[in-house]
């Protein structure tokens, strides 16, 4: 059976982040994720013992 159109455009789209921060021992790290926005993030990295200092949405350009 398919999918209301409402239904379908519910559906959040992760989107990718590039981003900078320091671990717990002072060392500067970067990366590249995906989240929901750039808050749930931001908690990620926490939780993974990064702070962030800098996240920035990646372009789509190529």
């Amino acid at each position: 059976m398919a999918q209301s159109t409402s239904a379908i455009r519910s559906i959040k789209r992760d989107t990718s982040f590039v981003w900078e921060g320091k671990d717990r021992k002072g060392n500067r790290v970067k990366g590249k994720s995906l989240a929901a926005n750039e808050q749930t993030l931001r908690a990620e990295l926490r939780r993974q013992g990064v702070a962030p200092t800098r996240v920035k949405k990646q372009s789509g350009g190529m």
